[in-house]
């Protein structure tokens, strides 16, 4: 963390006035993804709860201020393995036609607005996660907070609008993207890739980071994998949730270009 950000409560300084390994007391998440409750574990999308449990190591303890729902059987997706996490839930938004899940959507963020200032009173650090209605709360919010804001920017909204082909769906994409570079640019924010960065301004306030919780040492050495894709590339992975927003329909659309350029 930068040594700027040393302060009250929030990072412990050595005798030499520099900061120590350790982190904030107290980080405060701001995020819209769907934690499943039960038994008193919760569980998580893959890439958000391995990316927790590793902010977790860093703080004393972590608040999530996220949608939440209890379930009656352990769900098949990511448990958290940390210990010092707590989660202060939303209604989730997901699920219905689009005019109810944009209802839902702002129920859920006008009740992250009523939860998150008394959250934001005693933390440290204030963490939204963007795009999310929920993480647009957190970072309009963040302009009156003290302590230091780590934004993490998981895609490109106004591309997404932009690609329905709307009128409005484009007018929207052009007022969003000059806002999130305005909610951003009083703390830090990390970016998924270098193109998101880009769409956020790039700067010293923006650091592209990799794009997935897996690496080559959860599949294959690399240099496995690209002399397989030099001696026979006809076979094709996707790891991930098929999820329409992960764009693996693009990939499926785009296989017949690859085999008329590439055959």
């Amino acid at each position: 963390m930068p040594a700027s950000w040393t302060g009250r409560r929030r990072y412990h300084t050595n005798s030499a006035d520099e900061p120590v390994t350790r982190g904030p007391d107290h980080l405060l998440i701001v995020s819209h993804v769907l934690a499943r409750l039960h038994q008193g574990e919760v569980y998580l999308q893959g890439g958000f709860g391995r990316h927790l449990d590793a902010f977790a190591d860093r703080a004393a303890r972590v608040t999530i201020l996220t949608c939440a729902q209890r379930v009656d059987q352990a769900p098949d997706e990511y448990r958290l393995r940390a210990g010092n996490v707590t989660v202060v839930p939303l209604p989730a938004y997901g699920g219905g036609g689009r005019l109810r899940r944009y209802g839902r959507m702002m129920r859920v963020a006008f009740a992250a607005l009523l939860r998150l200032p008394p959250l934001m009173k005693s933390a440290d650090v204030l963490h939204p996660r963007l795009p999310s209605a929920v993480g647009m709360v957190g970072a309009v919010l963040s302009r009156s907070f003290r302590g230091p804001v780590v934004y993490y920017m998981a895609g490109d909204w106004g591309a997404a609008l932009r690609a329905k082909g709307h009128p409005f769906a484009r007018l929207l994409a052009g007022i969003l993207d000059p806002t999130l570079r305005w909610m951003v640019r009083n703390g830090h924010c990390f970016a998924a890739g270098d193109a998101v960065a880009r769409v956020i301004g790039g700067g010293d306030g923006v650091t592209a980071v990799m794009t997935t919780a897996l690496d080559s040492s959860h599949v294959l050495d690399a240099d496995a994998v690209a002399d397989r894709a030099r001696r026979d590339p006809r076979l094709m992975l996707f790891v991930g949730a098929v999820w329409k927003m992960k764009g693996a329909h693009h990939f499926v659309n785009a296989v017949p270009m690859l085999r008329e350029r590439h055959p």
